[in-house]
């Protein structure tokens, strides 16, 4: 809803594209509207639903923005390509990525790292059926997802991988996580070839 208002507050802005080039226009969304619909993504545990639902509303804005009616009949792809905008779910995934890493490299004794010592000692909690989504359930999906190769046009090298076998289930795979999220550049660099692999 914040999001909604300040894309709307700017709406004598956005009707005169004709004054404005696109790429000002991107650039006054980028620092006035996404802020505030991303804030505090990093800690947010949302399901496929929650991710699609994000999308698709972050498309209604871009094509509200460029003037691109449903007629004009843009696959998903080219908006993207014309806006030169990366989809929300991969902005989400990305930032909760870079806040693990931040986190996991925490003295022991801070509240977030005394959280997750506590939360993977005492065991997740017993739901029956499908768990509800949550913060940890994110992150060893993300975890799962990482891949431990990047692929370039010139040649191919190996990662050393990030992922842990089996996800992040216990307090074993938390204190591996943390010795390998020791090596800044590593995750950074995983993080990077992992977003872009799921984009």
């Amino acid at each position: 809803m914040l999001a909604t208002i300040a894309f709307r507050n700017m709406y004598t802005l956005w009707i005169r594209r004709l004054k404005l080039s696109q790429q000002r226009l991107i650039h006054l969304y980028n620092a006035l509207v996404l802020p505030i619909l991303l804030y505090n993504c990093g800690t947010w545990g949302l399901t496929q639903t929650d991710l699609k639902n994000l999308d698709a509303f972050h498309r209604r804005q871009l094509r509200q923005l460029l003037g691109i009616r449903w007629e004009d009949k843009i696959s998903t792809q080219e908006l993207y390509a014309i806006s030169n905008c990366l989809p929300i779910s991969i902005k989400i995934t990305a930032a909760r990525r870079r806040l693990l890493g931040h986190t996991l490299r925490l003295d022991p004794e801070t509240p977030a790292q005394l959280a997750m010592t506590n939360y993977f000692r005492n065991g997740a909690s017993k739901y029956r059926g499908r768990p509800p989504s949550s913060l940890p359930l994110a992150i060893n999906k993300d975890l799962e997802n990482i891949h431990a190769s990047q692929t370039t046009s010139d040649h191919t090298y190996a990662i050393p991988s990030i992922s842990i076998p089996g996800g992040l289930k216990s307090i074993n795979d938390l204190r591996e996580l943390r010795l390998r999220a020791e090596d800044r550049d590593t995750w950074k660099e995983l993080t990077k070839v992992a977003t872009s692999n799921d984009w």
